[in-house]
């Protein structure tokens, strides 16, 4: 939890080289850090990813659901 903290609050404060940030708020990073970034520890998947190959076919498939709905 302490190194997710810890990238969420240095992403908050990264800066693009022309001095913008890179994030707003941290609900444009949480997503960043769950569906793109990769991570070493899951064998370079992003944890969403890993979170659904993880599931029982018909949790996956009830979650899928629930994704396009837009109920997660």
């Amino acid at each position: 939890m302490e190194r997710v903290l810890r990238t969420i609050k240095t992403k908050l404060a990264a800066r693009w080289p022309e001095g913008t940030r890179q994030f707003r708020d941290e609900h444009e990073v949480i997503p960043w850090y769950n569906d793109v970034k990769p991570h070493e520890s899951l064998d370079w998947d992003t944890p969403s990813k890993a979170f659904v190959r993880r599931l029982r076919p018909m949790e996956r498939k009830a979650y899928r659901k629930r994704v396009r709905e837009g109920t997660r």
